[in-house]
């Protein structure tokens, strides 16, 4: 008997384990958030083995720091097939620490064609300050 509860109070953990990991894999909306993959070191969340986004990003990723503003601005070239929005997620660092992170958004990108993007966040800077694509999405325009 006493084996028999043990085996039930074990399943039910498990069902109730298993309820907190399916919960915490989605967001609000009851969505799985999509797996990241990663090209030259940026991640990504765009499924398109043949025309990833990180590969329509200039590089180097040009980056300047000013008075209280840490800059980085570039070109996007769509290699897709249709038009795009692109959100690129820029993070600034500095001797391994990272100094701030933010995104742009950049709408409508016909097939082929290359659009500038800038992304600016607070912050204080130096000489060995550098920057650096973290994440870019590539998604239908509307």
């Amino acid at each position: 008997m006493k084996t028999r509860i043990t085996a039930l109070a074990l399943l039910a953990l498990g069902v109730i384990s298993l309820a907190f990991v399916v919960s915490c894999s989605s967001d609000d909306t009851g969505a799985t958030p999509a797996e990241l993959t990663f090209v030259d070191g940026i991640a990504t969340s765009t499924p398109d083995a043949t025309n990833p986004p990180q590969r329509d990003i200039e590089k180097p990723l040009p980056c300047r720091v000013e008075i209280d503003a840490l800059r980085a601005g570039g070109k996007i070239t769509n290699h897709s097939d249709a038009p795009a929005d692109y959100m690129i997620i820029v993070v600034w660092e500095e001797d391994g620490r990272q100094l701030a992170t933010n995104s742009s958004l950049v709408d409508d990108v016909a097939p082929g064609l290359t659009a500038s993007f800038e992304v600016t966040a607070p912050g204080e800077g130096t000489l060995r300050t550098t920057c650096r694509v973290k994440q870019v999405d590539r998604s239908p325009s509307k």
